[in-house]
């Protein structure tokens, strides 16, 4: 078994990571969702998506705003909700040569992971 990918201290410029976790729920009970895409290395937030729900086709739109930018990654770490995991998602990795390093269920505030920093803004 290999090292706990939050803990990998990413070594380029090519590696990001996709949450989508909620966000809030208003007063009528419909739920607000953010997806952000946050470069692994500069810890950069290339995209804060917010809306209703997020599904695997807005993350690929996210995603190719942000090729059509800073170019392709080469590995993408994305947490394993059913929002980010996604046959879109997966499609248009395979067709990049992208890899998709799915992250392991864990406590969301680690230090240094993903999610901390969304949530700290640090």
């Amino acid at each position: 078994m290999g090292p706990d990918p939050s803990t990998i201290i990413p070594s380029s410029l090519r590696n990001f990571g996709v949450d989508a976790f909620e966000l809030d729920v208003l007063f009528d009970g419909r739920r607000r969702r953010v997806l952000t895409v946050v470069d692994a290395f500069t810890r950069e937030a290339l995209a804060i998506d917010v809306d209703q729900g997020i599904e695997g086709e807005q993350v690929v739109a996210a995603m190719k705003r942000i090729a059509s930018v800073r170019g392709l990654p080469d590995t993408t770490q994305v947490d394993d909700g059913p929002d980010v995991i996604s046959m879109a998602l997966d499609r248009r990795a395979r067709e990049n040569g992208v890899t998709l390093d799915f992250g392991r269920p864990g406590p969301d505030e680690k230090p240094g992971d993903r999610r901390s920093w969304v949530a700290t803004g640090s």
